[in-house]
């Protein structure tokens, strides 16, 4: 081909023409394809919300109110046939129904008030900023301690981190604090109405934060290597702090785990499915508006929808939905005071309020937060370890954190977790080899690990095999 300045004008003028007739027929079909695969995703998506209204709404809608006929019926039956007592039908009826009006009400006065409320003999607070806060817990009185501290990265997720803290009576700090292990939780410093600036904190700043409180954590545990946990979406939080500081992530942790932990996002196909379906246009101005308008942070309401959308869960949530479980449970009726709950309604009532509608708006997810999550769902981790992210231009990798450290891996999973398969973590095997550990518990589900603390220990019937306990400690003095 001549040289650009050898042709004449008007050829130089031709061949300018034909490169822009190119780029605009390449562009062109590029945003034609892409256009047309928005389109064709549009439709999938509307038929997916079709699907999972019906069979998350209309159906289980039907079914209770015939599960309400049939009380009725059944019972009235007896009666005429002299089987039951008028008095005794009249009673049942009477409390059903006012267990079903009053269970709302319940779930958000006592059921709020009882969520979260776990706190520990000795606990103090280490270090806060406008964000997060630093606890320092120690072992259970009474228990020799064996010298592990636990540094939880805790902080930003949807319902909130206060489900670490369920109840005094079932929460997830305890199981180590009874075994001797101290444990330094990193936690929200309050909900969105507190914090000022809620959405400007960004992974880059979990990153410092975690780097900061991290340090002093260590120094307080007289610079012992201690070891890193991150629960469900807290894990690949906790993992990017790990990877965007190599160094800091030697100095002071032995090992790192995770809990139920979607790692390659790809592979929890029933959340996967609808950030995969959605339209990455859709998706991009959603984040565009809730930087604008929503204070930089992607709403309760809309992650709510997502997640009951996609698990066909919805329906419990409604006014009609809550009602229905007072309903069953007409022993609410007799409810006046926080005194009168029974251990099994405490339970219920708590974790009524942790998936309610009011506590989900409390913690909404920063935008930079949720486009990190959103990434490993639809993108996933590289088959050599890399992570569709950055921290402050530095690519984010499992294969670097394998080289630059000496980190060893646990992660557990429940057999039974419909949210976050095991295969999740397959991607953790393949690069670190002999220093991850795997686990799948064949009766655990999403949040068992939390809400059941008798599976913890090993002479229960129903003990979760390995002992997490013993597995920890091992790995740990390995």
């Amino acid at each position: 081909m001549k040289n650009l300045l050898d042709l004449s004008y008007s050829e130089r003028i031709t061949q300018n023409i034909n490169d822009l007739s190119i780029s605009f027929i390449e562009k062109s079909f590029e945003n034609y394809s892409k256009g047309l695969e928005d389109i064709m995703n549009t439709f999938g998506l509307s038929r997916y919300f079709l699907s999972r209204i019906f069979d998350g709404g209309i159906v289980p809608t039907v079914t209770s109110l015939l599960e309400i006929e049939r009380d009725i019926t059944d019972g009235w039956l007896q009666v005429l046939y002299g089987q039951r007592e008028f008095t005794d039908y009249y009673n049942e009826i009477s409390n059903r129904v006012m267990a079903g009006s009053k269970y709302e009400k319940l779930m958000n006065t006592y059921g709020k008030e009882l969520f979260g409320s776990a706190k520990f003999d000795g606990e103090k607070v280490l270090a806060q900023n406008n964000h997060l806060i630093l606890y320092y817990i120690p072992p259970k009185n009474g228990v020799t301690p064996n010298g592990i501290a636990i540094f939880h990265a805790g902080g930003i997720l949807p319902y909130s981190d206060k489900i670490f803290r369920f109840l005094p009576e079932a929460n997830f700090f305890e199981r180590f604090t009874e075994k001797g292990f101290a444990i330094y939780s990193v936690e929200l410093n309050g909900d969105k109405d507190t914090i000022k600036n809620y959405g400007e904190l960004t992974l880059e700043k979990y990153v410092d934060y975690l780097d900061e409180f991290s340090k002093i954590a260590f120094e307080h545990n007289g610079k012992q290597k201690m070891i890193i946990e991150g629960y469900c979406g807290l894990g690949m939080q906790a993992y990017a702090f790990l990877m965007a500081k190599p160094e800091v992530a030697e100095e002071r942790f032995k090992a790192a785990m995770t809990f139920v932990a979607p790692i390659d996002g790809r592979k929890c196909e029933i959340l996967a499915e609808i950030m995969i379906k959605m339209p990455q246009n859709l998706l991009l101005t959603h984040f565009t508006i809730a930087n604008l308008l929503g204070g930089g942070v992607v709403s309760g309401d809309s992650l709510r929808r997502t997640q009951d959308i996609a698990l066909r869960g919805f329906f419990p949530k409604t006014k009609f939905g809550r009602f229905i479980t007072g309903w069953k449970a007409k022993d609410y009726a007799n409810v006046n005071s926080i005194e009168d709950l029974t251990p099994a309604q405490r339970k219920d009532l708590a974790g009524a309020y942790w998936i309610s509608a009011e506590n989900c708006n409390r913690y909404p997810v920063p935008v930079d937060l949720a486009r990190y999550s959103a990434r490993l769902f639809r993108i996933g981790i590289a088959d050599n370890g890399d992570l569709p992210y950055t921290y402050k231009g530095k690519k984010l990798s499992f294969a670097d954190l394998y080289k630059k450290t000496g980190l060893k891996l646990i992660g557990f999973y429940g057999a039974k977790d419909r949210l976050v398969p095991h295969q999740t973590a397959e991607i953790l095997n393949k690069i670190f080899k002999d220093r991850y550990i795997h686990i799948v518990h064949e009766n655990a589900g999403h949040i068992s690990y939390v809400l059941s603390p008798e599976v913890w220990d090993k002479n229960n019937k129903k003990a979760l095999v390995p002992n997490p306990i013993e597995e920890i400690v091992r790995v740990y003095n390995s």
